[in-house]
């Protein structure tokens, strides 16, 4: 019998191979037709100018990303 004494969290960390593949399929066919990407830019333009419209700012997570990680 092989007993782990590694904490639980180690193994619920974890994503099914299924959910990986799915991801990496994502990833090869937005590569490949672009125009469901440029579908989407036209969509977050317009999602951004209601906002603007409403006075509702928009936040860049990568910006504050790089905020929130500087030494």
């Amino acid at each position: 019998m092989i007993r782990s004494y590694a904490p639980g969290f180690i193994f619920t960390t974890s994503l099914p191979p299924a959910t990986i593949a799915g991801a990496q399929a994502s990833v090869v066919y937005q590569k490949e037709y672009v125009g469901d990407r440029q579908l989407k830019q036209v969509n977050v333009r317009d999602v951004k100018r209601r906002f603007a419209d409403i006075d509702i700012p928009v936040m860049y997570v990568l910006f504050l990303q790089a905020l929130l990680t500087r030494s």
